[in-house]
């Protein structure tokens, strides 16, 4: 964490970071403390069903998951997530964006078997954000 400037964790990894560094408090408490102790600069809080938030030196940004969403598995979701996150990162996008984009992206994943859809075309909405398209 020394050596982190950009932080994705599960509410699970966020518990297991509390105990290993005597962090209390509600998450937005133990999220700012980490980023106060370690210099991170950003986190990103991953709930599962609670959605997720993008935590930055100024304020906390928050989405909630998509409601019509049909779980079949969760494999790969943390992994898209967090592609989508470095993804929209390293383009530029504003964080509410970058959020949406990363939980539908995750979400989507959720409603394939194992973390790998077997029709490419699975990807054209999320490559359309790729090239500069709006949802």
């Amino acid at each position: 964490l020394t050596h982190c400037d950009i932080l994705k964790l599960s509410d699970e990894e966020l518990t297991v970071l509390r105990d290993m560094f005597g962090v209390s408090g509600p998450d937005d408490e133990a999220v700012r403390s980490l980023m106060d102790r370690f210099g991170i600069q950003r986190v990103s809080l991953t709930g599962g069903k609670a959605g997720s938030r993008l935590y930055t030196p100024e304020t906390v940004y928050a989405v909630g998951v998509e409601k019509n969403i049909q779980v079949v598995d969760t494999v790969g979701a943390g992994d898209a997530y967090a592609a989508m996150m470095a993804t929209g990162y390293l383009l530029g996008w504003k964080p509410e964006q970058m959020l949406k984009r990363a939980n539908t992206f995750a979400g989507a994943i959720c409603e394939v078997k194992g973390a790998i859809p077997d029709d490419d075309h699975f990807y054209d909405p999320f490559l359309r954000w790729l090239k500069g398209e709006q949802e």
